[in-house]
């Protein structure tokens, strides 16, 4: 039954933090692009926008990545699964 209930979400959570990732990454690749400009006297600005457009991006993606996680265990819940694992933490 949970087979059935996660069907499709590994592959959208998947590729969700796949998503997370790679803007991380994207963002710090921009970032250093800004820090090279600034130290060989070029401006900056226009990298500046396009960062600030991929940290508002960026948000979105961890935003939907946590979205599908809430729903995939709330999906869980709904049906009755219980960690077999939840006992031996405590």
């Amino acid at each position: 039954m949970v087979a059935a209930l996660m069907n499709d979400k590994p592959t959208a959570v998947r590729t969700a933090l796949l998503h997370v990732e790679q803007g991380r990454a994207r963002v710090q690749k921009q970032a250093e692009v800004i820090e090279r400009l600034h130290v060989h006297g070029h401006p900056t600005e226009e990298a500046e926008k396009i960062l600030e457009w991929m940290m508002t991006t960026q948000k979105e993606f961890e935003s939907h990545y946590r979205l599908l996680l809430e729903e995939g265990q709330q999906k869980l819940q709904e049906s009755g699964w219980k960690d077999p694992k939840a006992g031996l933490r405590e």
